[in-house]
């Protein structure tokens, strides 16, 4: 255990300054995007305002008012430092593994003959990629109040609806992603993205361990594991419609997914033990 936790604070040291600059990136294009977004709204309002001789209550009447979820929704401000972010941890999700064999001294040598067994050293790049991927959403949890807080001071209360963080975070087609209201809906969202990761590692470990075999093995290997898991619910959708309740289908694919995630683990563990070499 003691040698999984430094390997774990390890990881997470070696990526602090790309994830404290995604974390700025996020805080700045965000906030930028309020500003923006809020200003173009109020000259929109003038505008109407001073053509059409009406006051602000009669253009909120007339065209409707704006409101912080609709930013949220509408803004490549908002939704774009997400996917970035997205996209990056997606990228590291290889480079965390590949980085440690770059280089004239590779680094993977050292970490493969630490006296321990060499899942810690898995098991501490998974743990990793998870606790950046649970900051990041934290993060965005943060900073949403007070981005709310800065539209509405910016906007006046008279051309603008409110809403409160949780009806925000509930109905946003991103962050009800992100942010499930229901632990069954976490648990199938973040298990399947994790399960989803232990494949990739396991496709990785398939073509450290075979080269060129082992590339053309992840590539099928991984394809057999993303038809497994969608193939039953499109049988199930296609050939017998309405024959399994939503929930009976919702545990089917957690079911499902729990088993490529294990069946991926222990493969997973063979590889690294048996089959990696230097």
């Amino acid at each position: 255990m003691n040698r999984y936790l430094k390997l774990l604070h390890y990881e997470l040291f070696r990526i602090r300054k790309l994830y404290a600059a995604l974390f700025a990136l996020t805080l700045l294009l965000q906030f930028a995007g309020i500003f923006l977004f809020a200003h173009s709204y109020l000259n929109q309002v003038r505008e109407a305002m001073f053509t059409e001789s009406i006051s602000a209550a009669d253009y909120a009447a007339k065209y409707g008012p704006t409101s912080f979820y609709r930013y949220t929704t509408g803004s490549l401000f908002f939704t774009g430092p997400i996917a970035i972010c997205a996209s990056a941890l997606l990228l590291y999700v290889f480079l965390i593994w590949y980085r440690d064999w770059l280089g004239k001294n590779m680094f993977i040598y050292r970490l493969l003959m630490i006296p321990a067994s060499r899942m810690s050293v898995y098991l501490a790049k998974l743990t990793a990629i998870l606790l950046l991927v649970l900051g990041l959403v934290a993060f965005e949890l943060l900073i949403l109040p007070l981005q709310n807080a800065a539209f509405n001071g910016y906007v006046p209360s008279d051309l603008r609806y409110s809403f409160s963080i949780p009806d925000i975070v509930a109905t946003h087609p991103l962050l009800k992603i992100l942010v499930p209201n229901r632990i069954g809906d976490f648990l199938l969202y973040y298990g399947a993205g994790l399960a989803g990761v232990i494949v990739v590692f396991t496709a990785i470990l398939f073509e450290r361990s075979f080269r060129f075999k082992g590339a053309i093995g992840a590539v099928v290997y991984g394809a057999a594991t993303v038809l497994i898991f969608v193939l039953p619910a499109f049988v199930a959708e296609s050939a017998f419609p309405n024959y399994l309740y939503p929930r009976e289908l919702w545990w089917m694919e957690l079911a499902i997914g729990f088993l490529i995630g294990c069946g991926s683990l222990g493969l997973s563990s063979y590889l690294i033990k048996n089959k990696v070499t230097v």
